[in-house]
């Protein structure tokens, strides 16, 4: 895009069986500056609970679109075979320990989109979210220097975009998600800069592991908030 404000990334994080994790990012345009940089960030947490993370800035011209949902930037790669996608990228810590991942993520449930996937302001959007895989089984190998190590486990799969700096718009904001054995939850919840005079934006999707099933959106959520929440680990 030409708009000095575009950002775009594709997002992909798992935990596999062992206890150890990985969260991919290829991005076509950093988000928080103008006519920002792609870059490929890579973070990598073994069995131990170490972790190990890279992230390295490439030239514009090093970004390759393919078919939706398809990207290259620089050392990283995301391309679908049949309904799963191959991400592999790789990278260097800051104390040289070169980062490799190759992973194929197989959908357990349908994609998810909120309306028109996008927050628009001016006209413009502000932020677009769509979800290709909520929740999908991962395969494949991790590279922490000369370990490589199979793994298998679940993973997730969303892609943003917008065409404004996110800086001058947004105020903060918080996402996450919960993948157990029968439920898979997505939340959000978006707060503007003050002078913008805007609402938040707040969603939960939830499901169980075949699909999502039920949308929470802000005056569902404000009676729904819990005052306080306890886990056991």
């Amino acid at each position: 895009s030409a708009l000095p404000g575009y950002f775009e990334w594709w997002y992909y994080d798992m935990t596999f069986e062992d206890g150890s994790s990985a969260v991919i990012i290829l991005s076509a345009a950093q988000m928080l500056e103008e006519n920002g940089a792609p870059y490929v960030h890579l973070n990598i947490s073994d069995p131990s609970g170490n972790a190990h993370s890279s992230t390295q800035t490439f030239a514009k011209e090093r970004v390759v679109f393919g078919a939706p949902g398809e990207v290259r930037v620089g050392a990283g790669a995301a391309a679908y075979q049949d309904t799963a996608v191959r991400v592999r990228a790789s990278g260097r810590t800051g104390a040289g320990v070169e980062l490799a991942v190759d992973l194929v993520l197989k959908p357990q449930m349908p994609g998810y989109r909120h309306g028109t996937g996008e927050i628009r302001f001016d006209d413009k959007v502000v932020l677009g979210w769509v979800v290709p895989m909520p929740r999908a089984v991962v395969e494949g190998t991790v590279r922490v220097g000369s370990r490589e190590r199979t793994v298998r486990g679940l993973g997730y799969h969303d892609h943003n975009w917008g065409e404004v700096n996110l800086v001058e718009h947004l105020g903060y904001w918080y996402w996450g998600r919960i993948a157990s054995s029968d439920l898979t939850l997505i939340y959000y919840d978006i707060h503007f800069r003050p002078e913008l005079k805007l609402s938040p934006v707040r969603l939960v999707v939830a499901g169980d592991e075949h699909r999502l099933m039920r949308t929470f959106t802000q005056p569902e959520l404000v009676a729904l908030a819990p005052q306080r929440v306890e886990a056991a680990g």
